[in-house]
């Protein structure tokens, strides 16, 4: 049987008056000037969140003109590249809104970047104006001598905008074209040097619109949502124009302590978080069962689920209703685990959430199946910068572990004869580069853009299998992809990274890290693996080639997550990173297993 190597979805009805962002948030205004746009967190006399205030879509758009015109006052012109960085807030937002108002180009950058990565950046772009918080150490050193500094909180404080102003914002505003860019992101991925992405107003407002159709179910008036990415993540700020275009009423939240009493307040019915995000919720769940002495209790919640979603999804494929959950026992226990387990759990998501959406990094399967039984289904997407975030993502009634869904309308998926997904649609950037019209192109002559991914396509979903650049050549030539051994690994509650090496080696090592409290550096060696962590390392290896085994495991005192240099933003590993930093260790592992180079 031949397999399928290309699949497209239909394009969505796009609506041309919408091809700016600008005219996006316009249309809305005159739409629903007194809709709630953003939830804004109000903190109490203890600094703790303790209520939200609402922001009309009106009053939103006011002050981004109020922004638009202190930036032009600062001598920000049409085209100028504007550089924000900063946690994500509802000041972020206006600052975004208001450089599209004066006509400018953002370029993002995540916030705590060092003084030299901001210095760098801002010359790279030519960037006429930095936006940043007051308090951000590496401003003194980063921004250079002449380029116009301001605060986003006094930004999004700014006077409201003369007559005048606006008037002149309009004419700025209404001569960008779909075509022009929008944003320039810098992105290395998890490897190499960091390039500028250009994403056009097509991009964004493109995929906007056709995510909006596609997800009208979770994607509405009524819906809300509380934003935990970086906004200098293109899903992050993708999502923020999805729900304006929506009317979605946003919550902006930059610190992870205070994630449970927001979610309490906000009560969002719809989250886009990361795996890791979803990782440590389970923790949580699993620590507190454990401090009540019902750990028992929570290892049956955990099979019981994963068994009812797996019942789920098949019963979706087949087109039928999901089989009954086995014998009386496991049906009480599974209506126990809902009333107790799963209940809690949904209430620390706010107790309103229809669905969870997981994106940038790969979901593990059981992962996912775990939150779909306990009642919080989980749709896991698939894009790149590149693609402006989502290239595919699982449509509801037909979630699939493992899998990312078809494309997203108007796109097309197709792998190539090396198994690289190739992606062609309406969110494939205009290049690499600073300007449409000298940018580098990012595709082939076709129009198709090289992930850099490795998949296939089965029962009409996108399956991501690897990382072309992470394919290891051993010493008797053999190519083979470490990551179905990597995220294995990583799905065990003990393991917080797991990569392996052996390019150019006899045999795979596996580097483990441990999620190892108490004092100690990372990296500090831990001695033998523990028995489960060794045994699901042997399990692993059962299920593929002899060349594909990890033979041996090397294993380390975790704790790296807050290391930039190590672990990107959405909680990617940087492999290449990580083996140059642990090239001595892994040199003298192999030496001790008789196979020094």
């Amino acid at each position: 049987m031949s397999l399928q190597t290309e699949l497209s979805s239909p394009p969505a009805a796009l609506d041309e008056a919408l091809g700016t962002t600008a005219r996006m948030l316009e249309a809305r205004r005159a739409a629903a000037p007194r809709h709630v746009a953003f939830r804004v967190i109000e903190e109490g006399p203890d600094g703790a969140p303790s209520s939200l205030r609402d922001v009309t879509t009106e009053e939103f758009a006011s002050r981004a003109e109020a922004a638009a015109a202190a930036l032009m006052e600062r001598g920000v012109g049409p085209g100028d590249r504007v550089l924000i960085m900063g946690r994500t807030s509802f000041a972020w937002a206006i600052a975004d809104f208001a450089c599209w108002y004066a006509g400018a180009v953002v370029v993002p950058l995540y916030p705590g970047s060092p003084a030299t990565r901001l210095r760098e950046a801002i010359e790279t772009v030519g960037a006429a104006a930095v936006l940043t918080e007051a308090d951000d150490e590496a401003v003194a050193d980063g921004v250079p001598a002449g380029v116009p500094w301001v605060d986003l909180s006094a930004l999004a404080a700014a006077p409201a905008a003369s007559e005048q102003q606006r008037a002149e914002l309009r004419t700025r505003w209404e001569a960008v074209s779909s075509a022009d860019a929008a944003t320039v992101v810098m992105t290395s991925g998890t490897t190499g040097e960091p390039r500028p992405v250009l994403i056009t107003h097509a991009n964004l407002t493109g995929i906007a619109q056709s995510i909006g159709q596609e997800y009208a179910r979770f994607l509405h008036e009524g819906a809300s949502t509380v934003i935990l990415l970086p906004l200098a993540h293109i899903l992050a700020r993708g999502l923020q124009l999805v729900c304006v275009h929506a009317g979605m009423a946003i919550t902006h939240l930059d610190d992870p302590s205070r994630v449970l009493p927001v979610l309490k307040l906000a009560k969002p019915t719809f989250l886009v978080v990361v795996p890791r995000v979803l990782d440590k919720v389970r923790e949580r769940m699993r620590g507190l069962a454990a401090r009540a002495k019902l750990g028992p209790v929570m290892r049956s919640a955990e099979r019981l689920a994963v068994s009812r979603a797996l019942r789920e999804q098949a019963a979706s494929g087949a087109g039928s209703r999901p089989a009954p959950s086995g014998g009386v026992l496991n049906r009480a226990g599974t209506a126990l685990a809902d009333r107790t387990i799963y209940a809690l759990m949904r209430r620390l998501f706010g107790g309103r959430v229809q669905v969870l959406l997981s994106g940038a990094a790969a979901l593990p399967a059981e992962l996912g199946l775990f939150f779909q039984g306990a009642g919080l289904p989980v749709i896991q997407g698939y894009g790149l910068t590149e693609t402006t975030a989502p290239a595919a993502g699982q449509r509801w009634g037909a979630l699939r572990a493992g899998a990312v869904g078809p494309p997203v309308p108007g796109t097309t998926i197709r792998i190539a004869e090396d198994g690289e997904v190739l992606v062609k649609g309406p969110g494939v950037c205009a290049g690499y580069g600073l300007d449409p019209a000298s940018a580098a192109s990012a595709t082939d002559e076709e129009g198709f853009f090289a992930t850099g991914d490795l998949g296939r396509i089965e029962d009409g979903q996108l399956v991501i299998t690897g990382r072309k650049k992470e394919l290891i050549t051993t010493a008797y030539g053999k190519t083979v992809s470490p990551a179905r051994w990597q995220e294995g690994m990583e799905e065990h509650q003990e393991v917080e990274h797991a990569l392996a090496v052996g390019e150019d080696r006899p045999f795979l090592l596996g580097v483990v890290l441990l999620s190892a409290p108490g004092a100690g550096a990372a990296f500090e060696p831990l001695g033998a693996a523990p028995t489960a962590v060794r045994e699901l390392s042997e399990r692993l290896g059962a299920e593929v080639a002899q060349p594909e085994r990890v033979r041996s495991l090397l294993v380390l005192r975790g704790g790296i997550d807050d290391d930039p240099e190590l672990v990107t933003p959405t909680g990617k590993l940087r492999a290449a990173a990580l083996r140059e930093r642990l090239a001595a260790v892994i040199d003298a592992e192999y030496a001790r297993l008789g196979a020094a180079r």
